[in-house]
């Protein structure tokens, strides 16, 4: 007999590791911010406004050059651009609730400072109902073909593009410091 497994509807993250030392800006700006929160996805957090023109270009070149990667491994046949840019800080027992980022093709985090135990990234599989008929009982293990949602590892100054449909939360901030990250968007550059 020959047997042939098929993946179908695969999805994927792309990573790489920077060291773009991004702590003090993100400082800087949430210092000259007014402090009114912005936040979309954000709970007892704070999140910028736009900093996208005002970021560093080692950060913007960075997130074109993977974005220009994970473009050709999907044979995506568009040209993109970075269509704006926000800090998140998420101080102890803040966290950002699922959500996805509508009108965009990639959306994506640059993480400046994770202490431990403060939060882990998530994404929920957008099958939404395999958690009802495929629960968790049913599986000895967990793998690519029958999780509803995967953890990506979180860790100072790793950058991740994931498609901008997919669902995702930053679990609650256990630590007693805060979190901060850069998220991004990218949209079709016509």
């Amino acid at each position: 007999m020959n047997i042939h497994m098929h993946q179908m509807f695969t999805c994927a993250a792309i990573s790489t590791k920077l060291n773009l030392n991004l702590f003090r800006y993100c400082e800087d700006v949430y210092n000259r911010s007014d402090k009114n929160k912005h936040n979309k996805s954000n709970i007892n957090g704070w999140q910028s406004y736009d900093i996208k023109n005002d970021i560093s270009k080692d950060l913007i070149n960075s997130i074109n050059t993977l974005s220009q990667t994970y473009k050709s491994t999907i044979y995506l046949n568009r040209n993109l651009k970075i269509s704006n840019m926000w800090i998140n800080r998420n101080s102890p027992n803040s966290y950002n609730k699922e959500h996805i980022h509508p009108g965009c093709v990639f959306s994506g985090v640059y993480y400046v400072k994770v202490p431990e135990n403060s939060g882990k990234i998530k994404f929920i599989t957008p099958a939404e109902h395999m958690i009802y008929d495929w629960p968790d009982k049913y599986f000895d293990k967990h793998n690519e073909f029958n999780s509803d949602i995967w953890w990506l590892p979180v860790d100072e100054n790793i950058l991740y593009i994931f498609p901008s449909w997919m669902k995702h939360e930053v679990t609650m901030n256990k630590s007693n410091d805060t979190r901060v990250s850069i998220s991004f968007n990218m949209v079709v550059d016509d």
